[in-house]
């Protein structure tokens, strides 16, 4: 028998950084560092209470793992263009929680990057809590003469898709010293051209989308729950919970999160999602430990 136990959040507060601060990407590191690491230590105090009712499981992939977890959960947060409050705050939140997220880099961020940004990313990829994935060049869509809405990787054309694609691989090689093994459209929209370039990409493992097909045979991470149901960057744990409760056969999830645009409420809703998939029994697991649980089933 399964007994839910739900908990309200309180909201952490964000002393000594006043709201200019908080909105600007150019707050003193020192600053922003030290308000990071007590918000995570209060979240760190709430979710210890929470270990201590025996309600959540282990966070950690295990990576010695020979077959992966029955329910692994990956998080594909969007949308990074600099070492901002928010990214901060939502790293050192998850770091607190105990799960591992992936993020995804718009790259044409990391041609001007500023030195900050690059020690943040870099210092990020080997902490081995955080993977650093393709999320495109620059995430633009716009309509063309004829008034048809096109995107970055949908109905622009191949040479355009493959210019966005490779340039935005080659930025990540240069600034974190390897290349992306995952992959997620903007708008999570894509067509053939895009199928075929990520085909291509012997390096790409693993596809973040909304349906099989535009994995091009690569692993598919679905997208099969909302993250966030008031809007982009507005998760609801309420809504989240009802969706969940209509999908009970869920073996695998890719739960898709804007952390720039959280307001503070919404960090507490992302707290309350995790600590429910914990509870649970979902593990928290990177793209690249998905699929090498994958490849070592497969393994004669």
């Amino acid at each position: 028998m399964k007994v839910f136990i739900f908990m309200h959040i309180p909201m952490i507060p964000n002393p000594a950084v006043s709201p200019s601060a908080v909105e600007t990407n150019h707050a003193p590191a020192a600053l922003a560092h030290g308000v990071w690491r007590e918000r995570a230590r209060r979240v760190s105090r709430w979710v210890m209470g929470v270990c201590a009712l025996g309600l959540v499981q282990s966070a950690e992939a295990s990576s010695g793992a020979v077959e992966r977890p029955a329910k692994v959960v990956i998080v594909k947060a969007d949308d990074v263009r600099g070492d901002t409050p928010k990214w901060r705050r939502f790293v050192a939140d998850s770091e607190a929680l105990g799960v591992k997220v992936s993020l995804g880099i718009i790259c044409d961020s990391l041609v001007d990057a500023s030195p900050e940004y690059v020690e943040w990313l870099r210092a990020l990829e080997r902490s081995g809590r955080v993977e650093f994935w393709n999320h495109g060049w620059d995430h633009k869509r716009w309509k063309n003469e004829a008034g048809v809405q096109l995107m970055e990787f949908k109905g622009t054309g191949p040479e355009h898709q493959a210019k966005h694609y490779g340039d935005a691989k080659a930025w990540m090689i240069k600034v974190l010293g390897v290349a992306p093994a995952a992959f997620g459209a903007p708008f999570n929209a894509t067509d053939a051209d895009t199928e075929a370039i990520l085909r291509a990409d012997s390096d790409l493992k693993l596809v973040f989308a909304n349906r099989e097909s535009a994995a091009a045979g690569k692993f598919f991470a679905p997208i099969s729950l909302k993250g966030e149901h008031d809007g982009t960057g507005k998760p609801n744990f309420e809504k989240f919970r009802a969706e969940y409760a209509e999908k009970p056969d869920l073996t695998l999830l890719a739960f898709q999160v804007h952390p720039q645009s959280f307001g503070e409420e919404h960090f507490g809703e992302y707290a309350k999602i995790v600590a429910f998939l914990l509870a649970e029994g979902w593990t928290f697991a990177l793209p690249r430990e998905v699929v090498a649980w994958t490849e070592k089933k497969a393994a004669p």
